[in-house]
């Protein structure tokens, strides 16, 4: 799990340290290969298992953030915590369950907007 804002304290920085300021948690699953080089793994489960320990860091999770890596099952990943999260610089959590305006289809069919990009076209129904 990487805690960004850190430097070379980060492996040693946690949630619970910092006091007032905002923790970037982002879980990462990691194994090794035959060669000891550790490989990335992106399934949902294995994503989802460093979710829910990335979601237990510290005494509190007040100021917690778990900054959400991409993959095919981002339900099952994101659905193994309840902090906040970001993904792709998006804010996942109460500002698209409790909108300003209520409209939470709206808050969310804008945010599927900006992660699609404007280059890109909508899907079609």
């Amino acid at each position: 799990m990487i805690a960004e804002g850190f430097g070379d304290q980060a492996p040693a920085a946690s949630p619970s340290r910092l006091a007032t300021a905002l923790a970037k948690v982002e879980p990462l699953a990691y194994t090794r290969d035959a060669t000891g080089s550790p490989v990335l793994l992106r399934d949902a489960g294995a994503l989802a298992r460093a979710t829910t320990v990335a979601s237990a860091l510290g005494t509190s999770s007040a100021d917690t953030r778990l900054k959400m890596p991409m993959c095919e099952e981002p339900d099952v990943v994101l659905g193994a915590t309840t902090l906040p999260c970001v993904v792709r610089g998006l804010v996942v959590g109460r500002s698209l369950l409790h909108p300003p305006d209520g409209d939470v289809a709206g808050a969310v069919e804008a945010a599927a907007k900006v992660l699609r990009g404007s280059g890109e076209e909508e899907p079609s129904p």
